[in-house]
């Protein structure tokens, strides 16, 4: 699939990385589950880096220069970095805040994701959509993953009981869905599961399939649930979209 290229805030950054269980928290998992392209800039990183060594966050969160340092390091590496000084017309209410815009700009950015007000009423109409951290986790990116989702899609068929494969996630049954074969296998390798791989070749497949699975009473699906950060998504939403993206003025 392709990744949902994204700006994200120093207060999101920050947020996702003091508080491991918030939605900041889920869209950093999304970014290393590569669901997601951060695009960041030098004047972005400073800015974190700074707030993490401040007293009274070392007071009240475990956070040390290492652990900064290794976080920067990791943008450093897996993140998009641009320069972050496009000219941004009209400017936002706090100069400070120009950087992120710049960046979209530079990038050609999918979305701004902020938790400050400010910028969330901000009259921006360039590349980038302004969204807070809960917009883009609940209503954004379901949207945008089944969007961005590259065929073929790999469902499982589980050979001991001839049907479609679940698995026990946070309390919820879901569908196991892979973007790619290779994880697919590796699913089946680490969990010894005896299992035949079927192709969805097209949004048409997956949408039908999908029906089938919820009218058995599955309401949920894992995409790609080898890693710790499996993302989660109701059947009902992944239908709507997929069926919208292939009838848009229906």
């Amino acid at each position: 699939m392709t990744p949902i290229r994204t700006v994200l805030d120093a207060n999101i950054i920050i947020s996702g990385t003091i508080a491991p269980l918030g939605t900041s928290a889920a869209i950093l998992d999304a970014w290393l589950a590569e669901y997601l392209e951060i695009v960041t800039c030098p004047a972005l990183l400073n800015e974190i880096a700074e707030k993490l060594r401040l007293p009274r966050i070392r007071k009240r969160y475990p956070i040390s220069d290492t652990d900064v340092l290794n976080l920067l390091l990791r943008f450093g590496q897996s993140a998009q970095l641009v320069p972050g000084v496009a000219p941004v017309n009209p400017p936002p209410p706090d100069p400070d805040d120009t950087m992120l815009f710049s960046a979209a700009i530079e990038s050609a950015a999918d979305y701004i994701i902020t938790g400050d007000r400010a910028l969330l009423e901000f009259p921006w109409t360039g590349p980038g959509k302004v969204v807070s951290p809960r917009q883009f986790w609940e209503q954004e990116f379901p949207r945008q993953l089944a969007l961005a989702l590259s065929y073929p899609v790999i469902a499982l068929e589980d050979l001991s009981a001839r049907r479609f494969y679940t698995i026990d996630w946070e309390g919820r049954t879901c569908v196991a869905l892979f973007t790619t074969r290779q994880l697919a296998e590796f699913f089946c390798q680490s969990s010894s599961l005896l299992a035949t791989l079927v192709p969805l070749e097209d949004r048409g497949k997956l949408t039908d399939y999908l029906k089938r699975v919820s009218s058995m009473g599955c309401e949920w699906v894992a995409f790609n649930p080898v890693r710790q950060y499996c993302i989660l998504q109701p059947i009902g939403i992944t239908l709507e979209t997929l069926e919208r993206s292939t009838n848009p003025t229906g």
